[in-house]
């Protein structure tokens, strides 16, 4: 609500990175109940601003980050921290998305190629029953099936930032890319922790952390479902 040279947000947000800790918020807020998404506008809130209050979450992995709930009561905020202009938050935010696609993508890809170097070597050195964790048919097919899952992936990646440079870039590829890598990381932990056994499973051991890093990438920046759905409603046009 815009009053004077003031707006004036209340409300609350929960699951935010770096909530708990962060000099500067940026928000997203509601400037206009009756326009769905163009009455969303972006400002820039400052950590101690009055009426801002913030409260850490625990969560189930990635323990030494932040993740928090803001709680905004009256929290009064210069027009001039308003970004962009009023009611562009969804066109401004659409924009950026699309580079939080290329981030996640990669940092699954990439998790998912360290796991899979680790799980490689401690399979060749791991003895079991006179012969090697190796030597057993099943763990070559499940370690080459991770190393296909990382090819196909890789290349996929690569071509949809070729063709953003390019400037031909398909916003619907951003939606595959978040299906596609976040639930390729959770088959290869799951498959690698059960490589790694007992070991795997012992919190101090580093594919555990990597194990629950991975459930996570399923649920934010948009559920898989969420980005099925998104291709789905396309198939109604």
């Amino acid at each position: 609500m815009l009053l004077l040279n003031h707006f004036v947000l209340n409300g609350t947000k929960c699951f935010i990175s770096n909530g708990s800790k962060a000099d500067l918020l940026y928000i997203i807020a509601k400037t206009d109940t009756g326009a769905r998404t163009r009455g969303m506008s972006t400002f820039i809130v400052p950590g101690d601003t009055p009426g801002l209050t913030r409260r850490a979450q625990a969560t189930l992995g990635y323990r030494g980050g932040d993740t928090a709930e803001l709680f905004l009561n009256d929290v009064r905020i210069p027009a001039a921290n308003l970004v962009g202009t009023e009611g562009n938050a969804f066109t401004m935010f659409d924009t950026s998305i699309t580079l939080d696609r290329f981030h996640i993508a990669s940092r699954s890809w990439c998790a998912s190629k360290t796991a899979f170097e680790m799980t490689l070597e401690h399979a060749r050195s791991r003895k079991m029953f006179g012969q090697r964790l190796i030597d057993m048919q099943h763990t070559q097919f499940k370690l080459a099936q991770i190393e296909t899952d990382l090819a196909v992936t890789r290349a996929f990646i690569d071509t949809c930032i070729d063709s953003y440079i390019a400037g031909n870039y398909d916003p619907k590829h951003g939606a595959m890319l978040k299906i596609v890598l976040p639930e390729m990381e959770g088959r290869v932990m799951d498959a690698c922790m059960q490589i790694w056994g007992g070991s795997g499973w012992m919190d101090d051991h580093p594919i555990a952390p990597m194990f629950t890093a991975a459930r996570l990438q399923r649920i934010w920046a948009g559920a898989t479902e969420l980005h099925l759905s998104v291709l789905g409603r396309a198939y109604l046009k």
